[in-house]
């Protein structure tokens, strides 16, 4: 059995180590803040750019789907 002083320590010391971190996840902007995202002028819209992971279709296409395709 632990001493009751050595026992307390090990219960406080967790307790207080873990209330005394700081929670930085968003904390670098607040709700006025502006997020710069780069942006396409598109008929005078402007719309955020993001340039999409390719994609590969596989797969049969009917005879009408290719005479539409060429």
């Amino acid at each position: 059995m632990l001493p009751v002083g050595l026992r307390s320590w090990l219960f406080f010391f967790p307790l207080i180590l873990a209330l005394s971190t700081e929670l930085k996840g968003q904390s670098r902007y607040g709700p006025n803040d502006t997020i710069l995202v780069p942006v396409i002028v598109y008929n005078g819209d402007t719309i955020p750019y993001r340039e999409l992971d390719m994609v590969f279709i596989l797969g049969e296409m009917t005879p009408a789907q290719k005479e539409n395709h060429i």
